[in-house]
């Protein structure tokens, strides 16, 4: 479920750009050291959302509901996992990493 919510999210925010504005779209699964990543070259995430993205019901979606990323959030913990945005400022694509709650990836 985490992976499909993520990539979900990609996807719709991918959808959002013109084809014009965006034409070699792309999600990317990654492995970096101990950890997973999920990228796509879909907007920035504004700065003020960066933390707010994993709160129960905070959604931009236009009928989003805000469960998404809450629930992967949870789930990961409960196994002793984490997700964590570290790219996906400004200026930068999204980036997500999953790891082990005390590994930390270096951002």
């Amino acid at each position: 479920p985490v992976f499909i919510n993520v990539i979900d999210n990609a996807i719709y925010w991918l959808n959002t750009q013109r084809e014009s504005d965006n034409p070699d779209k792309k999600i990317i699964l990654a492995t970096q050291e101990n950890a997973l990543t999920i990228s796509n070259n879909g907007p920035a995430i504004p700065t003020i959302d960066r933390e707010r993205i994993f709160e129960f019901s905070f959604s931009r979606k236009d009928s989003g509901r805000g469960m998404g990323l809450y629930i992967s959030k949870e789930t990961l913990n409960r196994d002793g996992f984490d997700i964590r945005l570290i790219d996906g400022d400004v200026n930068e694509s999204p980036c997500f990493v999953i790891d082990n709650l005390d590994a930390g990836v270096s951002e």
